[in-house]
C-alpha cells in the first residue's frame, strides 16, 4: 500500500487557506498513486483552543474532505474539532468512495496547554482496515500511553499518530515513536505539522518500520513523502 504523509504548514486558525493548501497535497499525492493520505491532528485550523472559532457542527470538513475523496480516488485522514453542547478532538478517516470508514476521538488530553477545559476526552480505541492493511488511530499526546496502543491488539499493522508536536519537544517525539514501532511491531506513522501558530513545529512526520528504523523523515519544512508499507506477519 502506498501511503502519502503530508507535513502541512497549518496556518493558524485559517481553515479556508489549510483546506486549499490540502487540496493540493490530495491531488498531488493521488497522481501519484497513493492510496491513503494522513494529515496532522486539527488538520485544518491548528492546535486552537478557541473551539467556538474552529469548531463545526455541520460536518463542514468531512464533507469536504468525502467529496475529494471521491473525485481524486483516494482515502483521507484528518484532524478536526465537533464543536456542539461540548467539543472533541476527532481523527477522520475517509475511503476513496466518499465513505466514512474510522472515526476516533483522542482520549488523553494534554492538560498543560489547556485541552482538557475546552474538550471532553474520547474512550475508545479505533481501528480499521484498507486493502487489507489494519490501521489504529491515536492523536499526538496519546503516544505517551500504553493503554491506547495496548487496547489495539497485536494484529494492527500500522498505527497512525496525527499531531500538533511543539519543537521544543522533538526529542521526545523522535523517541517516543520509535519506541512504539518496535513494542507494537508495527509500522508507526507520524504525521506531525511544521511552522509557527502559537510556537513553533519543526515536524519530523515519519514513518517507523516495525524494526524501530525510519523509512523516511520530513525536517523543518511543509513536505510530502510517499513511502509503501505492507501488512506485518
Amino acid at each position: 500500500m502506498k501511503v502519502a504523509v503530508c507535513q502541512l504548514d497549518i496556518k493558524y486558525e485559517d481553515k479556508e487557506y489549510n483546506l486549499a493548501r490540502a487540496k493540493e497535497f490530495i491531488e498531488d499525492a493521488a497522481n501519484q498513486g497513493a492510496n491513503i493520505i494522513f494529515f496532522p491532528e486539527m488538520s485544518f485550523t491548528g492546535f486552537s483552543m478557541d473551539t467556538e472559532l474552529t469548531g463545526e457542527e455541520d460536518l463542514y470538513t468531512q464533507s469536504l474532505m468525502e467529496e475529494y475523496a471521491e473525485e481524486f480516488g483516494i482515502a483521507i485522514g484528518f484532524g478536526w474539532v465537533e464543536h456542539q453542547v461540548e467539543s472533541e478532538n476527532h481523527y477522520t478517516v475517509i475511503d476513496s468512495d466518499g465513505e466514512m470508514i474510522a472515526d476516533y476521538l483522542k482520549i488523553h488530553l494534554f492538560e498543560d496547554a489547556g485541552e482538557d477545559e475546552h474538550f471532553v476526552p474520547g474512550y475508545e480505541v479505533v481501528t480499521f482496515t484498507l486493502d487489507d492493511i489494519d490501521f489504529g488511530l491515536s492523536i499526538c499526546y496519546d503516544m505517551r500511553f500504553d493503554d491506547v496502543y495496548e487496547d489495539m491488539g497485536a494484529s494492527t499493522d500500522a498505527v497512525v499518530v496525527a499531531a500538533n508536536w511543539p519543537a521544543v519537544r522533538s526529542d521526545d517525539w523522535r523517541q517516543i515513536i520509535r519506541d512504539r514501532a518496535t513494542e507494537l511491531n508495527s509500522y508507526m506513522i507520524g504525521v506531525n505539522c511544521y511552522g509557527e501558530q502559537e510556537e513553533h513545529y519543526s515536524g519530523y512526520s515519519c514513518v517507523i518500520g516495525p524494526d524501530g528504523e525510519a523509512l523516511f523523515e520530513i525536517e523543518d519544512m511543509e513536505d510530502m513523502v510517499i513511502v509503501d508499507i505492507e501488512k506485518v506477519e
